[in-house]
């Protein structure tokens, strides 16, 4: 049973009605509401609108059933796409993404997630400053997840400063058969938070991809997975982003 279905089995219960009460006081043809409510059938547009007018549902609820509706028609992977694809014209056509301000905006923007603790955070922080204030033009490169907030904090907070930043390269995997993993947005994802800095301004930004057959969680077996290297540093992270290893 989809996500869908069972949605609807829970606002019909909600009613208190059955099916046969149900398709006899709204007029829905009752077979094809019982197929709906089982996940045998995914009925027309026209009849979930008619449904949801049959069982009163507030806008929230109507909402979110129309969003599972689209997820089940269109399925999840094609439907994640369009909405992180819709979400970044919007970014993107609001024009205060792409100048050097806009680094101010990166780590609030959707895109970005995930917890760190404040040791680690001042440690990257405190990475990247040394290197501005020797005036060295040092790489540091990183494997940190496209879409962790931390990288993009660190600029945020050292480009108003400096009015530069290290060069970064980032190397990221993507999934050699997205559609045949739970993490399935993986490739978009990554795709679309590498864009952004580089729209920003970052122009001494290089992210670098390869394939894997696993998707991101593969690094949670690792006790130290990510790192910024220099040529005389190595940090180390944990996989939580709570702890870490510096040499």
């Amino acid at each position: 049973m989809s996500d869908f279905s069972s949605k609807c089995r829970e606002y019909l219960t909600d009613t208190g009605e059955t099916v046969y009460q149900l398709a006899s006081s709204s007029g829905l043809d009752r077979t094809s509401l019982q197929r709906m409510l089982t996940g045998k059938r995914l009925p027309s547009i026209d009849f979930i609108h008619q449904f949801c007018d049959s069982i009163r549902i507030n806008p929230s609820q109507r909402l979110e059933l129309m969003e599972l509706y689209k997820i089940e028609k269109i399925g999840k992977e094609v439907y994640y796409n369009r909405k992180y694809i819709q979400e970044l014209l919007r970014v993107i056509s609001s024009q205060q993404t792409i100048s050097p301000s806009g680094f101010q905006r990166l780590p609030s923007l959707p895109f970005y997630r995930g917890d760190f603790s404040f040791d680690v955070e001042k440690k990257v922080f405190s990475l990247f400053e040394d290197i501005l204030d020797s005036g060295s033009d040092e790489e540091i490169c990183t494997n940190i997840p496209a879409n962790c907030r931390l990288l993009v904090q660190t600029f945020a907070r050292l480009y108003p400063e400096y009015g530069k930043l290290p060069p970064v390269i980032q190397i990221l995997p993507l999934h050699q058969n997205p559609t045949a993993s739970p993490d399935y947005n993986m490739n978009l994802e990554t795709f679309l938070c590498t864009i952004l800095p580089i729209l920003s301004g970052f122009l001494n930004y290089q992210p670098y991809y390869y394939y894997t057959q696993a998707g991101r969680d593969v690094s949670s077996y690792t006790l130290f997975p990510f790192f910024f290297i220099t040529k005389k540093k190595l940090l180390l992270l944990s996989y939580d982003m709570m702890t870490f290893v510096f040499t």
